[in-house]
């Protein structure tokens, strides 16, 4: 922690901020240090350029954190989405099993409705000699962008799940159907974000 350390360095507000943490949330910021002395270079600077600046904890609403498991749905979803859409001869699919790259072949392995794994050991043969395919998954329209369905997809699936499984209370209703597409954009820039890039 820096505050240990006999000099440190900083703007104002991250001071404002460090206090705010230690004085209000009880977070030990400061590491017991009392503020003694403090050398102050560029005053004009910190009294006009940061004028602006406003040091304010951020307190989040009693019943937020009902709405984590909202996020964590969304998140496994999108991820689970990612792995069972694929392009073949340029037409893309969405298989309801599991996809395999083994050698130069492309496997399924999917639950049939008596619940037993069978396995497509090609499935780029299979779909070649089979005009059904709505038992192991479906062929997403040709005029539909990939983000786009996969919004599609994951809006659907959280509010039919939010329905059927969650008591979201009243006064965050309008919120949580309102905040659904902005979730759904977060969390697909978040999967495709790379550190050092973005």
């Amino acid at each position: 922690m820096c505050y240990r350390k006999q000099i440190v360095y900083g703007e104002a507000a991250q001071f404002q901020f460090d206090t705010l943490r230690t004085e209000y949330a009880e977070l030990s910021t400061l590491a017991d240090r009392k503020c003694d002395v403090a050398i102050v270079d560029e005053v004009d600077s910190m009294l006009i350029d940061d004028s602006s600046k406003i040091a304010r904890l951020a307190s989040t609403m009693s019943g937020m954190d009902q709405l984590q498991i909202i996020y964590h749905l969304l998140w496994h979803q999108l991820v689970s989405l990612q792995e069972k859409i694929i392009r073949l001869d340029n037409k893309m699919y969405l298989f309801y099993g599991k996809i395999k790259f083994e050698e130069k072949l492309i496997t399924l392995e999917y639950a049939n409705e008596q619940g037993n794994i069978v396995t497509i050991p090609d499935l780029k043969a299979h779909l070649a000699c089979t005009f059904d395919i709505s038992n192991i998954g479906k062929c997403i329209p040709e005029d539909d962008i990939e983000d786009e369905f996969i919004k599609k997809n994951l809006d659907n699936y959280i509010r039919t799940f939010i329905k059927e499984n969650i008591k979201v209370p009243k006064n965050f209703s309008d919120f949580v159907h309102s905040q659904i597409p902005k979730w759904i954009d977060n969390a697909i820039t978040a999967l495709t974000y790379q550190e050092n890039v973005h």
